[in-house]
């Protein structure tokens, strides 16, 4: 678990991605150094580091891209370079699905879709200052799928270069057998 210092302590318990907002120089930025983050940018970023669900943020209605570690796998090989810029080149090859949803948003309207969840993040004036978008975990599910299918593939072709071998199952809980022909 990361202890940071106290002008870093909203990124305790934050992961690696904690790690990294807390080790980039970020004078260059237009969100300038941490020190001079607002305090609602702070208190967002400290709730969705820590969460278990995979989370991306939204800063600004240039949507400057912080996101936790379960999202750093839903983002892949993109990762590297997604913190800090903003989210219409994170995701540039789908930028005209996904800024509406994200506009959408940021005009207070939160949302619900397939895969995700998106909210409004406010200040201490009631001002909408960036959208927090958590995902349903598309990607371990996709992988599941596939996994899955590739298992009955597996199974299939085995059958089919038996011959006539049958297959059965047993429901644990009745203790029924299921036998094909």
């Amino acid at each position: 678990m990361n202890e940071f210092a106290p002008g870093l302590a909203f990124l305790n318990g934050g992961g690696s991605m904690a790690a990294r907002i807390a080790a980039a120089d970020w004078r260059g930025h237009r969100l300038g150094p941490i020190a001079q983050w607002p305090a609602a940018l702070r208190m967002s970023l400290s709730i969705m580091l820590n969460a278990r669900s995979a989370q991306v943020l939204g800063w600004t209605s240039d949507y400057y891209c912080f996101f936790n570690d379960a999202y750093a796998l839903e983002l892949g090989g993109r990762a590297g370079a997604a913190l800090g810029a903003p989210l219409a080149e994170v995701w540039s090859d789908n930028w005209d699905l996904v800024e509406p949803i994200a506009a959408r948003a940021f005009s207070g309207e939160g949302s619900e879709h397939e895969a995700c969840s998106l909210s409004a993040l406010r200040d201490e004036q009631g001002q909408v200052r960036g959208v927090l978008c958590t995902t349903l975990g598309v990607a371990h599910r996709v992988l599941a799928q596939q996994q899955a299918q590739d298992v009955e593939t597996r199974l299939q072709m085995s059958l089919d270069a038996s011959g006539h071998i049958g297959t059965w199952t047993v429901d644990l809980d009745t203790m029924k057998t299921y036998m094909d022909e």
